[in-house]
């Protein structure tokens, strides 16, 4: 990949004297040049991944954890691949060590799937079909494997797993892969200072991995805070929805109202993920969810005390 050397100004406007800066042309002028820079590093990759992925399958490998981080990530992965252009059929690998823990969650975000048969499943004109992965261990062996899976791929990508160590038993090697590409959450590398996580990429029958961050091609440490765009969702079809069975009605009512309110700008949507019950761990905080809803409640009417119109706030807890 092509190394940028980005001119942090590139218009040239930005005065210099003894910090009077004009501060709109300031800004315009970082963000230009952000915006050339993934530009750039975005094309070069894109022409270079079509190349490796010409007319093979794309797998990516869905891992369990305590909330929804990297099963969220990994399906917005597959998504946005699918937005650029990549239409490969999709073979998707799910963890059940615990159970239906990860085919349940996957479920949520992919409206329509059977969590008891998920197969064939179409995301965005894309034919999915799920493999079975599972872990055990014999004391401080672990045991992975993956249940009818079969050829080799160039690549597999991941949203974002935490696992205890994925070269001890190749984990590139269990997916039958060339390479395994594990990308975080936007910022979770900052973030989370207790588990260390990391993006990655581990090679077949390598013992070590490379990670993403370190890279000078990558920007090294900014590849953690490289601000991405998702192209804004579809509206599901609510008829599909409210066919699944055992589909909570009202909730989908509700959603279809909130949905039609924010399409015709009937109220102000206010989005908010990750309000815990306790205090967190890696950052404290004061109060549990119902306290920060409630902050975040009033903080958005004083701010909004002008305006005669109506917020909505959506909690999601994890």
């Amino acid at each position: 990949m092509t190394k940028i050397s980005p001119s942090v100004n590139p218009s040239r406007q930005v005065r210099r004297g003894g910090g009077n800066w004009d501060l709109s042309s300031l800004i315009k002028a970082f963000a230009s040049s952000a915006e050339e820079t993934n530009t750039n590093l975005t094309e070069d990759g894109l022409r270079r991944l079509g190349s490796l992925l010409t007319g093979v399958k794309l797998r990516y490998f869905v891992y369990r954890s305590s909330g929804f981080g990297n099963q969220a990530n990994t399906v917005n992965l597959m998504k946005r691949m699918i937005a650029l252009g990549f239409t490969n059929d999709i073979e998707l690998i799910y963890d059940t060590t615990n159970g239906r823990e990860v085919i349940d969650k996957l479920a949520v975000l992919l409206p329509g799937l059977n969590p008891e048969n998920p197969q064939p499943y179409n995301l965005n004109g894309v034919t999915v079909t799920f493999f079975r992965y599972k872990e055990s261990r014999s004391g401080k062996t672990v045991n992975r494997s993956v249940t009818s899976l079969v050829g080799q791929v160039p690549l597999c990508i991941n949203g974002g797993a935490e696992m205890d160590s994925i070269t001890d038993v190749n984990i590139a090697n269990v997916l039958l892969s060339d390479y395994y590409l594990q990308l975080q959450p936007y910022m979770w590398e900052i973030v989370n200072t207790s588990d260390n996580p990391l993006s990655l990429i581990l090679a077949k029958n390598a013992s070590t991995v490379v990670n993403l961050a370190a890279q000078d091609s990558l920007q090294k440490h900014v590849f953690s805070t490289r601000a991405f765009g998702m192209p804004a969702p579809t509206e599901p079809d609510w008829t599909q929805l409210l066919s699944i069975p055992g589909v909570n009605v009202a909730s989908i009512n509700r959603a279809h109202s909130l949905v039609n309110a924010v399409a015709t700008d009937s109220v102000l949507s206010f989005p908010v993920y990750g309000l815990y019950d306790g205090a967190m761990i890696r950052k404290p905080v004061i109060g549990d969810a119902g306290d920060m809803a409630f902050e975040l409640i009033a903080a958005s009417a004083l701010a909004q005390k002008p305006v005669n119109r109506l917020t909505s706030l959506s909690l999601s807890r994890c």
